[in-house]
């Protein structure tokens, strides 16, 4: 009866491996991944989207999905695609995010604009917030009254406001034939 018992635990033992092994082998890890002339995107979540923004010639990186991690990292491949820096856009608006991880290189210095809903962590290696050709004197903005718990800069400088405040519209400079 012991041997029975022992030999029962076995097969159950190797049945539960095989069954982990087989069952992680169709695992992938969810989230957004590409690469934009050598510039690596990545978000922890589905809901998100880069692309070459051809009106204000900004690399946009549209988020849809709270929740996740935004890291954007320059390689070395990016002087070729963009020269000795790279305009990025976070558009954000609606989005809470865990945080946002953002490295450049001696040769390729990322400069940061746009806004997100709220984000808990905040680095930047070796780039610049604010200072894009297209948005010369916005930041990043952020929508929430919740501050981040964390700002991290290393090598690098804000020449516009960093997580301050949520950017919003002009006011309108048109009256109505009813205000006069």
């Amino acid at each position: 009866m012991k041997k029975l018992i022992t030999g029962t635990r076995g097969l159950l033992a190797a049945i539960t491996i095989v069954g982990l092994v087989f069952g992680l082998a169709g695992y992938s890890e969810a989230g957004y991944k590409t690469v934009i002339d050598g510039i690596s995107i990545s978000y922890s979540k589905d809901g998100a989207n880069a692309y070459y923004d051809e009106e204000d010639g900004t690399l946009t990186v549209a988020i849809g999905e709270d929740g996740g991690a935004l890291k954007i990292s320059v390689g070395p491949d990016a002087p070729s695609g963009w020269g000795d820096y790279v305009d990025i856009y976070i558009l954000a608006d609606d989005a809470s995010l865990k945080s946002i991880q953002i490295k450049g290189t001696d040769t390729c210095t990322p400069y940061i604009v746009g806004q997100v809903g709220y984000v808990s962590s905040f680095k930047l290696f070796n780039g610049v917030v604010g200072g894009t050709d297209y948005y010369p004197d916005l930041g990043l903005g952020r929508v929430s009254v919740y501050m981040p718990s964390k700002i991290t800069f290393q090598n690098s400088v804000a020449v516009a406001q960093v997580l301050g405040f949520a950017y919003v519209p002009a006011a309108s400079t048109t009256t109505n034939a009813e205000d006069r």
